[in-house]
């Protein structure tokens, strides 16, 4: 900017300008970033009024308007309806001032696709005989459409497809018998957006048809024109999956059967391997008719139904081939489950195992005892490494175990078992890890928030043994969010709203290891303030110890306007048998914590239609100018606007009212029910927060009953059943009942997949009652499902019927269980396993303990489901499409919105190598790439550079006096074109440069030697002075144990931390021998595969509790021969009142210098005084 500013070139000036400030919008987190880029460029423009380029502003203040109005949506956000106008206003100041800039031609184009024409129309693709129908015109900046109807014949339509040219298509079309015209006017009010209106369609006598549409212009050939076909028939067929009677053939406008009618099945294909059909079939009483492609797939069948006066010609049928199920359901499953110690392993450790075989077949399942099992351990390429032969006990059981081999691959290894011909695996991870050693958790945030508070979150890193990490960086961050109120959902008005990140920075932990994230609460200034947003702040933590070990931790917190949250609980479905409800109220501050409130709940009755409505082929247009009198006439079945939804419905009468006060009780009884209407209603809870801002709840439910003779609210079917679930010897009544005066509907029975019973049922405002018999096989449920056809809409559905299957669950319970631990200690634990009618079991107890730390890398946890017990899901498969839906007219010459992207060409910079995205990669690429260009090259030059310890990678290679060289690669390795007698020079940071001459091509040996004066550096961490190169690196112990009986006693410097909070230097000279060292350090403490209960249920365990420090996971899974079963799984800690942490570096470089510090943690409450020793050894 400051060059083009120099040499006075306004056009790159302003270009610049404009992309610097659609970078800072694009990227910036403030809320009102919009209005201070409109205020910007405003100012820019004036700043350039009488400058070419104040255009270039101009425009893109336009081009923001134009956005804007694009957010328009005519029922939900209207407040930029008219911003087009305003970008108008602005692009023609621009052409007319400045007609031949850069900016007039940009806002000639935006204008232009402003100004731009826009039609869309949408019709029924199937219209019953002489019924008035309506087609949904979509349109921008039209005023006018004139409309036709042509009589078209199948021949005549399959000729019209093949024109391609639009001008012989509108000919074609004009030459058609003309049966109905007439002109329609489209709403404008001038905001140049794109609005919805609903125009009628005469009455129309059997037989196909093409709609031709035309906007108000004078024709020609480039002129917009729009037409579709439509057939009109009272015909209409259905498809379904039975292998008997899977084609019916109804009246579309009250279901009825056709009996009689004539069908014809026929294709033509292109394809070889696609059969033919022509197949004629003639419907029963009704209205059905058979056809099974057993072995072949015909595609794009053409369906051709002639009854009496009426025929209908429906394409696009696939009919693919019905496959038998030929597998032998009876044949039994072998499966084995299989449990290890954890999930995560090094090289060398052992994995413990249990599995257990059983064998299913259907819903029942036994063990397989006294069988021999195969047991495979396999490597990440499938290679098996060891096998074992194992022998099931009586409870179908087995264990043993794998020691993992110390070299070879590492990665996701496979334990699996192979029984017969089945085999079952389970996998398991062996990496070279490191044990996470502390975690990061936040405090829970208890107080009420409101928006633009200041807020401090309290968090705190702890090690699993339970010092805390003092002293430790905490970066964070805060990103923002929206949550809308549960009943928003239902209307979903437009938002533009998206995460946004707050804040970050980084902290330090204290001494107890905590640390504070502050942050403002700044709201989302575009989201409406009424509808009471919730705007959570998702806080995250990072925190790194002394070691490099990084622990994250999130949390989040909320604020709104409000400080209440007011929920409503009540059945969706209430029955007027019970004669009373319960309702309960629930209000909390915004961080879910139960606050005391009063206020009031009303329950009120929602006025329903008066009349029987279809659902919509199409959402209600934004104007509807059909007159409502003459609408209801033409359309008795159809919404007039919106009223089809019941969340559009007004409140009637109002049936209950009460107060409330969640301090005395927070549940209501609502009693009197069976006086109410069966319907839809509504209940409101309204009350205020402590700063005094209105808080609303409301929920929407139904009333019934199963008694009820007629759906209600005038709802066309209702399927209902009379209970929610059934037992075994029950017999499920399934309530069928319509208001229609004429209507036919199908109603399948379906039992495993099949169809038990079929119905067919016609009702003229009235009931029918479907009894089923629940059997012993109907465990899990069956499934009811319907379809129907009515008032030219196809509508389908269905209920899964609950059979809950008995309980079988066994039950765990602890007797003696210890939650914290003294390491190496001896403890033995007690369970009672029990049955699910409190009754002793004799059961097999799986037990296991680990390291829960590595859960951070892969959490373990056993899952064991021996008995399927599948709930029932039914799917309506019938489908009708073919008969029904909408079609869009083909428009044909219209404009498109011109694409705009003028960008003037600069002269660009060399950068060498720089670069903004990937600096350091692009300078080394650049570098790299760099070559002395000679002529002419002798021989290539070979060799290797090492020193005294092995090959060095990365040494730069040089031919001294000139840029041309490389590197050596891992193994030391080079080649480089070269002359006789070249100076080869070797450098590397470490090391002495070092120079040969080429005397001879053959392979060059070159020993560096390391530098005396090297480049000391001391990383704050550990204290490493590196005075070496970097090479194979030697990895140190996890944990430093001090060793008995040393001869010497080196003196080590040692950052003590106490109780006390003291820090001194201490020299030991002591005698440390008789302090026991730290040995079990096992990351899995116990596995016992086959623990037994005895006479009274009771099993119990004895273990020596490892020393290492940290938390434990205990997983218990029990089971019987029957198999009944039970998972449990606790937690428990190993610490002591005073411990050593030592914060060595986990890896260190030949030749480093280390100064390694240790934290004493005292978690008594007293002081103790000691001393301390540090012992290292290879």
């Amino acid at each position: 900017i400051q060059l083009h500013l120099k040499r006075n070139n306004l056009l790159a000036l302003v270009n610049y300008d404009i992309e610097r400030l659609s970078f800072v919008n694009k990227h910036a987190i403030y809320d009102n970033k919009k209005e201070l880029l409109i205020k910007t460029l405003k100012s820019s423009k004036e700043l350039f009024k009488n400058k070419k380029v104040m255009g270039l502003y101009a425009y893109e203040i336009a081009k923001i308007y134009n956005e804007l109005a694009k957010t328009y949506k005519p029922t939900k956000d209207t407040s930029n309806q008219f911003k087009n106008k305003k970008a108008l206003n602005i692009c023609s100041e621009v052409i007319e001032k400045f007609p031949e800039s850069l900016g007039a031609k940009k806002c000639g184009f935006l204008k232009s696709n402003i100004e731009n024409k826009k039609l869309n129309i949408t019709s029924e693709k199937h219209i019953p005989v002489l019924k008035y129908s309506k087609v949904l015109v979509k349109y921008k900046n039209i005023s006018d459409l004139s409309f036709s109807i042509h009589k078209i014949t199948s021949k005549e339509n399959d000729q019209l497809k093949k024109i391609y040219n639009s001008q012989k298509q509108y000919s074609f079309i004009k030459k058609l018998s003309k049966v109905k015209e007439w002109k329609s006017t489209l709403k404008s009010v001038n905001d140049y957006q794109e609005h919805t209106i609903e125009i009628g369609v005469p009455k129309l006598k059997s037989g196909n048809y093409i709609i031709l549409a035309i906007p108000e212009q004078s024709f020609n050939k480039n002129a917009t024109f729009a037409y579709t076909n439509i057939q009109v028939t009272d015909i209409a067929i259905v498809l379904n999956q039975l292998k008997e009677y899977n084609y019916q053939i109804v009246n579309r406008n009250n279901g009825a059967a056709i009996v009689n009618a004539k069908v014809n099945l026929s294709n033509q294909t292109r394809k070889h391997y696609n059969a033919s059909i022509d197949k004629n079939f003639v419907t029963d009483k009704n209205g059905e008719f058979t056809f099974n492609a057993t072995d072949q797939y015909y595609p794009n069948v053409t369906a051709t139904i002639n009854y009496k006066n009426d025929q209908a010609i429906f394409s696009g049928v696939n009919i693919n081939p019905k496959y038998e199920n030929y597998n032998n359901t009876n044949r039994p499953n072998i499966k084995t489950f299989l449990f290890t110690d954890r999930s995560i392993y090094k090289p060398s450790q052992t994995i413990y195992f249990k599995g257990i075989l059983l064998e299913s077949n259907k819903n029942n399942a036994k063990i397989k005892s006294n069988e021999i099992v195969s047991i495979h351990l396999k490597d990440p390429n499938y290679q098996t490494l060891k096998e074992l032969k194992i022998k099931t006990n009586e409870f179908g059981s087995f264990s043993s175990n794998f020691i993992i081999p110390s070299s070879g691959l590492t990665g996701q290894f496979i334990i699996e078992s192979s029984f017969e011909d089945r085999k079952t695996s389970t996998y398991v991870t062996v990496e070279e890890y490191k044990r996470p050693k502390f975690k990061a958790e936040f405090k829970p945030v208890t107080e009420t928030i409101k928006v633009n508070d200041n807020i401090t979150i309290k968090g705190f890193a702890e090690s699993f043994s339970g010092p805390p990490i003092s002293g430790q960086i905490c970066w964070n961050r805060v990103h923002r969010k929206i949550i809308y109120p549960r009943w928003w959902y239902s209307y979903k008005p437009f938002l533009n709203s998206s995460p946004k990140e707050i804040t970050q920075g980084k902290t330090i932990t204290d001494e107890s290891g905590n640390f504070s994230i502050n942050f403002n609460a700044s709201p989302d200034n575009s989201v409406n303030k009424e509808i009471l947003p919730i705007f959570t702040y998702e806080v995250t933590a990072d925190v790194t110890d002394i070691n490099g070990e990084t622990r994250s931790a999130i949390y989040e917190v909320k604020a709104g306007y409000h400080a209440l949250v007011a929920d409503i609980e009540i059945p969706s479905n209430i029955n007027k048998l019970d004669n009373e409800t319960k309702l309960i109220i629930s209000t909390k501050n915004l961080n879910d914590e139960n606050v005391e409130n009063t206020g009031l709940i009303e329950i009120y009755k929602l006025k329903s239609p008066n009349r029987i409505l279809r659902k919509r082929p199409w959402k209600a247009p934004d104007f509807q100018e059909i007159p409502e009198a003459e609408f209801k006439s033409k359309y008795p079945n159809e919404a007039y606007t919106n009223e089809d939804n019941f969340l559009n419905w007004k409140k009637s009468t109002k049936v209950f009212s009460s107060d409330f006060n969640t301090a005395i009780k927070s549940e209501l009884i609502v009693k009197g029910i069976k006086r109410w209407t069966s319907g839809k209603y509504l209940v409101t809870l309204n009350t205020k927060d402590k700063f005094g801002q209105t808080v609303k709840a409301k929920q929407y439910f139904t009333v019934f009953s199963t008694k009820d003779k007629l759906p209600f609210d005038q709802q066309l079917i209702s399927v209902s059943t009379d209970k929610k679930e059934y037992k075994i010897g029950d017999t499920a009544v399934i309530n069928v009942s319509s208001n229609a005066s004429d209507i036919s509907l199908v109603l399948l029975i379906e039992k495993k997949h099949k169809v038990f019973s079929k119905h067919r049922i016609h009702l003229n405002k009235g009931q029918k009652k479907i009894l089923i018999p629940v059997n012993k096989s109907d465990l899990g449920g069956f499934g009811v499902k319907w379809y129907f056809v009515n008032h030219n809409t196809f509508e389908k559905g269905n209920i899964n019927i609950l059979v809950p299957y008995p309980k079988t669950d066994l039950e765990i319970i602890t007797n003696t269980f210890r939650n914290k631990l003294q390491p190496g200690k001896k403890e033995t634990w007690s369970f009672t396993i029990q049955g699910n009618k409190k009754e002793k079991v004799v059961a097999e107890l799986l037990a296991g303990m680990y390291d829960a730390s590595l859960d951070a890398f892969k959490p373990h946890q056993w899952n064991f489901s021996p008995i399927q017990k599948p709930i029932y899901r039914s799917f309506n498969n019938v489908s009708a499409g073919i008969s029904f839906g909408n079609t869009s007219f083909n428009v044909v010459n219209q404009n498109k919105e011109i694409p705009i992207n003028y960008k003037p060409l600069y002269t660009k910079y060399n950068w060498f190598g720089l670069s903004l995205n990937s600096q350091q990669w692009a300078q080394k690429e650049y570098v790299r790439n760099i070559r002395f260009q000679k002529s002419n090259f002798e021989k290539q030059l070979s060799g290797v550079v090492k020193d005294k310890s092995g090959p060095l990678s990365g040494v730069s290679v040089l031919i001294k006096g000139t840029n041309y060289g490389t590197k050596t690669d891992f193994q030391g390795k080079f080649t480089l074109n070269a002359n006789k007698d070249d100076i080869v020079l070797f450098d590397f940071t470490g090391m002495e440069p070092f120079e040969k001459q080429v005397t001879d091509f053959s392979e060059m040996i070159v020993t560096l030697k390391a530098s005396e004066n090297p480049i000391e550096t001391t990383p704050s961490n550990y204290g490493i002075k590196r005075n070496a190169p970097v090479r194979k690196m030697a990895r140190m112990s996890e944990s430093m144990a001090i060793q008995d009986n040393m001869e010497t006693e080196p003196e080590i410097e040692l950052d003590v931390e106490s109780g006390s909070k003291q820090q001194n230097t201490i020299k030991l000279k002591n005698n440390f021998n008789t302090i026991e060292t730290r040995t079990n350090l096992r990351e899995t403490a116990f596995f016992y595969p086959h623990l037994i209960t005895d006479s009274k249920g009771k099993v119990s365990f004895s273990f020596t509790v490892p020393e290492a420090l940290t938390n434990w996971k205990l997983q218990l899974l029990t089971h019987n021969k029957e198999l009944s079963s039970s998972i449990k799984t606790l937690e428990t800690i190993t610490q002591k009142e005073l411990m050593i942490t030592p914060n060595a570096p986990r890896f260190l470089r030949h030749g480093d210098k280390i100064k390694i510090s240790a934290k004493i943690s005292n978690l008594s409450e007293k002081k103790l005084d000691g001393i301390a020793k540090l012992i290292l050894t290879d």
